[in-house]
């Protein structure tokens, strides 16, 4: 019997153990460098942070009073305004992996997660999962959760490899005070005919998937990022990116992990080597910011991966994103 309930300080121990029986944790890549302790504090360090945090709600699974289990809730507030519907996702559903019941757990926690959807007026519940994490896709599955899409994490690691020159086909420069709507309507036209998970979630593309990244960009613009690059062609902005140094979390593993968050480029300029100067110019800016910069692409973004390529980014890991429309309980 698999009871769910809310995380209290009384499982704390029993999670800790979780933490480092699952294979599935944050950063996983990179166990071969990191002491696994030091990488089960963080991640632990991680869980206890939702206990006081308003947005994340944690849920333990249980068996013989004991926690087997853990899923969160996060309610994400951006997503909620852009499409106008309450939106949350499921944050680290993890179980010990040596059991023989780890799916059956799983499935519980999620379907009690759907079930305080309803309660609390979520409509739209996302999930991303490794790709070799079979019994959470198998328990998404059972809940009639959806596959969306497939992400690629890329590497780039500045103590193994050096950067290239490059002699960008147009001018690279850190984004001017009032150039937001120049980039914003990069982002319009460049994910307009996207394959992305909001894309292929024909409800939310509906409601206009492509306007998120539009006001992705100008959140960015805004403070999101540390800096974003524009490409400039002829006076006119054509591409930009976006980038992130390493956070303190990042720097408590020990190895500094920097962002590189999108990069959009208009299609008139496809097939220039801008992807490539754009991606340069962040690289350089973060060198001696960081060790490694992490960048996700889409499984058949191809001409991204041919892109990482060249400049030596490696394929680290991937991830399934799943999405789920939950029904509004009727009275």
């Amino acid at each position: 019997m698999v009871d769910v309930v809310l995380l209290n300080r009384s499982h704390l121990d029993e999670v800790r153990r979780l933490v480092i029986s699952t294979n599935f944790k944050p950063y996983r890549y990179l166990l071969r460098e990191i002491p696994t302790e030091k990488l089960n504090n963080y991640f632990y360090n991680q869980i206890l942070e939702t206990l006081t945090d308003k947005l994340k709600t944690p849920y333990v699974a249980c068996m013989k009073g004991k926690a087997v289990g853990l899923g969160i809730i996060e309610e994400l507030e951006w997503d909620s305004t852009v499409f106008g519907i309450r939106m949350a996702k499921v944050e680290h559903l993890i179980a010990d992996d040596s059991r023989i019941k780890t799916e059956i757990i799983k499935d519980r926690l999620i379907a009690t997660i759907c079930g305080q959807c309803i309660e609390m007026g979520i409509e739209h519940l996302s999930c991303k999962v490794n790709t070799d994490d079979i019994a959470s896709i198998h328990a998404l599955e059972k809940n009639r959760f959806r596959l969306m899409d497939t992400l690629l994490d890329y590497a780039f690691d500045f103590r193994r490899y050096p950067i290239e020159d490059f002699e960008p086909p147009c001018i690279i420069r850190p984004i001017r005070k009032g150039e937001d709507k120049d980039i914003a309507e990069v982002a319009l036209v460049a994910f307009r005919n996207h394959f992305g998970r909001f894309h292929a979630d024909k409800r939310l593309a509906r409601k206009g998937a492509s306007e998120l990244y539009a006001r992705w960009a100008k959140n960015a613009y805004r403070g999101y990022a540390d800096i974003v690059f524009v490409a400039q062609l002829d006076k006119r902005i054509v591409g930009y990116s976006v980038w992130k140094k390493p956070g303190l979390a990042e720097e408590l593993l020990g190895i500094r992990v920097g962002s590189y968050g999108i990069c959009g480029i208009h299609p008139d300029a496809h097939g220039m080597g801008i992807f490539k100067a754009l991606t340069l110019a962040g690289m350089k800016w973060l060198k001696g910011k960081a060790d490694i910069i992490e960048g996700p692409t889409h499984v058949n973004n191809y001409p991204v991966q041919r892109g990482y390529a060249t400049l030596m980014w490696q394929i680290l890991d991937a991830r399934h994103t799943f999405h789920k429309w939950i029904r509004r309980r009727t009275s």
